[in-house]
């Protein structure tokens, strides 16, 4: 289990003012969020007073970062992080990133996909706010492998003695399957 730094300014609180996605330290102070949620599914029967529930699962936990820009160092750092955040492709699925923040990893959650980066307009009283959303990265489930049907030349057919009846020849060819190459 991940161990979670005190907060209290002891000097081991530092922490909790770095960010580090996809091996990149993340310029500006962090303040992160996550959200770890289970979809139930809530059916309420008319007539009944009780409503009955399903847990369908966990869903990805979701992970709101803002990082604030305070000077021109973070200001500096910022290209380098974004070309982490979103690099320049065309096509493809989105690769996820680490990431490692005390809160977000004591949750479990150890790469995220970016969603979202919303950079407004900067000012000289708080710096500049970025806003990115994400989600937990959740490996996609391998496909299971359907196992090979051997094809038959023909079913098998188990008859009985006693089910043969004489067709008006007179012979039991009537009951004789067509795919073995004989037909009445």
């Amino acid at each position: 289990m991940a161990t979670v730094p005190i907060w209290d300014g002891s000097g081991d609180d530092q922490a909790w003012d770095a960010l580090i996605l996809g091996g990149v330290f993340m310029p500006g102070v962090p303040d992160v969020t996550v959200t770890a949620a289970s979809t139930i599914d809530v059916k309420k029967p008319s007539g009944k007073a009780l409503a009955t529930m399903t847990d369908e699962g966990d869903e990805p936990a979701s992970v709101d970062i803002t990082l604030q820009l305070i000077n021109q160092g973070d200001l500096d750092a910022l290209p380098a992080a974004l070309a982490v955040l979103k690099p320049m492709r065309e096509g493809g699925k989105k690769e996820p990133l680490e990431i490692i923040y005390p809160s977000v990893n004591l949750m479990g959650v150890e790469s995220i996909v970016i969603k979202s980066i919303k950079m407004p307009k900067p000012t000289a009283k708080n710096g500049w706010f970025i806003t990115i959303k994400a989600f937990q990265w959740v490996p996609e489930p391998k496909k299971q492998k359907a196992f090979a049907k051997k094809k038959l030349k023909a079913p098998l057919t188990i008859l009985q003695i006693s089910d043969l009846k004489p067709s008006k020849e007179g012979v039991p060819f009537n009951l004789i399957p067509d795919f073995i190459g004989f037909a009445p």
